[in-house]
């Protein structure tokens, strides 16, 4: 049996249904009973790009609500204002070690996403403003907030960073920075 570990995150717009112990692995629904209804087909998903190995289909889970916040946050765009209960602990080296590879992988895997769409600029989105300004919805766009929210997050914790212009290059300076 999996169990997952989940933070729920809600508020009158939708449900957030972060999965604690696949990091960075999380649903979205308007409903709770939505939210919690797709964890499997993330986390299949998930552990197919970490691991190389799928989720069985037909191995049990059990969701274990581990946490609830009401948000103030546009939960419909993944914005978050949750802290997990275990991200208050402190990391072993061997957990620091895989969160940073799945860190650098996944900025890797965002670049060689990126540099692979021939338009960066063409968009068929809506303009559309989040609690920080315009949406991107370019490529080109994604790519330099994606990018950008480093420096963010890193002065969240008192370490004061520029960003680099390429995101491989900018999170492994971040991480750099915080070993520092």
């Amino acid at each position: 049996m999996v169990v997952v570990r989940t933070v729920i995150e809600y508020n009158e717009n939708g449900f957030l249904a972060h999965v604690e112990n696949y990091c960075g692995a999380y649903t979205r629904g308007k409903t709770r009973a939505e939210a919690l209804g797709k964890l499997r087909g993330e986390i299949a998903c998930y552990t197919l790009w970490a691991t190389g190995e799928y989720l069985l289909a037909d191995e049990p889970l059990e969701i274990k609500v581990v946490q609830e916040k009401l948000s103030y946050l546009q939960i419909c765009d993944a914005d978050t204002e949750v802290l997990f209960s275990t991200e208050k602990l402190p990391l072993s080296q061997e957990e620091y070690a895989s969160l940073k590879s799945l860190v650098i992988r996944s900025a890797r895997d965002f670049e060689q996403l990126y540099l692979s769409i021939p338009d960066k600029t063409q968009t068929a989105l809506r303009p559309r403003q989040t609690f920080y300004g315009p949406m991107p919805r370019t490529a080109q766009e994604m790519y330099r907030h994606t990018n950008s929210v480093t420096s963010y997050y890193l002065g969240e914790i008192g370490v004061k960073a520029k960003n680099l212009a390429n995101v491989v290059e900018n999170r492994s300076n971040a991480l750099e920075l915080i070993e520092s």
